[in-house]
């Protein structure tokens, strides 16, 4: 008989291989060609700043960025599972016809529920990666209301022959090292694993504990049956102190990623508002799924859909926690 743990965990993972484009159907194939049309082998990514309070919501933008590789499936362009608040979605300017879509959730989404938002504004950091475009497109973000009608709330046009664009490679310093490697990474899911608060005297604590809670993920059903359909890759994020923040106790530590408990004031609750820190970090391989492992023995952890998931390391529950937040994310 199926738990409800296992039937979350089969669900999970259907949502990744799905949107990660691992479920196509024979006609989805058939659209590659579509994606040499429109797109090169590289990644678009925007830096934005989200801004708003609890009843409105802006995009402003930060940087364009040109990354290597785009890992995502060439035959799986346009979003079907109508996930999550958020929708960006990029249209050749020529035609007007979609050529990318992806759902998302976003960390300003849920501040955007808390007590503080009703009474000030913030900002958070905050990116969309998409294919890079051979010619201009426009990019749209939508976001979904309680009746689950998208409106649109950003627009812009991006050349992509623009010298703003930056090409510049970041944290060439952090080393890449192969955990799971089943091959070419248009054709899998390729998680990203970043350590965060691992001195450069941890970083062999770092691979290991990597190791150990990857051994965990791939030990359990379904990603047991389905490790074949994954790569998995470590970014050796070097901090400058060991842990993270942890506000309630007064600890402060100067982390690579900014990791921090009581987000939103919840006390097991890790994130980061460090986007772009993550982005960078995260750029050094091909990635569909960030993880992000935290250099500490306390319970916590955090997910949100297509941004990240986090987990503390050293806590006795931390292999269920990696995974249970993989599928959060």
């Amino acid at each position: 008989m199926t738990t409800g743990k296992s039937r979350r965990l089969v669900s999970a993972v259907f949502v990744i291989l799905t949107a990660f484009g691992l479920f196509v159907s024979s006609s989805a194939i058939a659209g590659d060609s579509g994606y040499s049309r429109y797109f090169t082998s590289g990644a678009l990514r925007i830096d934005l700043y989200h801004v708003g309070n609890a009843e409105s919501e802006e995009y402003i933008l930060d940087k364009i960025f040109k990354e290597p590789v785009w890992a995502g499936n060439p035959a799986n362009l346009l979003d079907t599972l109508n996930l999550g608040n958020y929708m960006v979605r990029v249209f050749d300017l020529e035609t007007s016809r979609l050529i990318y879509s992806a759902g998302y959730c976003a960390m300003f989404g849920e501040w955007q529920t808390t007590d503080e938002a009703a009474k000030v504004k913030r900002t958070f950091e905050e990116s969309v990666i998409i294919p890079f475009p051979k010619h201009k497109v426009q990019v749209r973000i939508d976001r979904r209301d309680r009746e689950n009608i998208f409106h649109n709330i950003y627009d812009t046009v991006v050349d992509p022959s623009d010298y703003h664009i930056s090409t510049e490679k970041r944290h060439r310093d952090f080393r890449v090292v192969n955990i799971v490697d089943n091959g070419d990474y248009r054709k899998k899911v390729d998680l990203v694993i970043i350590g965060d608060g691992y001195t450069a005297n941890e970083l062999h604590k770092m691979r290991s504990d990597a190791k150990r809670l990857v051994k965990v993920l791939f030990d359990t059903e379904p990603y047991k049956s389905r490790k074949r359909d994954f790569n998995v890759r470590l970014v050796e994020a070097v901090s400058a102190e060991s842990g993270v923040d942890e506000p309630r106790k007064g600890r402060y530590r100067d982390s690579a990623l900014g990791f921090s408990f009581n987000a939103f004031d919840i006390k097991r609750y890790m994130l980061s508002s460090n986007n772009k820190a993550i982005r960078d970090a995260a750029s050094r391989a091909p990635y569909d799924a960030i993880i992000v492992i935290v250099n500490t023995g306390r319970y916590g952890g955090g997910g949100i859909f297509n941004l990240y998931a986090v987990s503390s390391v050293d806590n006795e529950y931390s292999g269920y926690v990696f995974t249970h937040e993989l599928g959060h994310s």
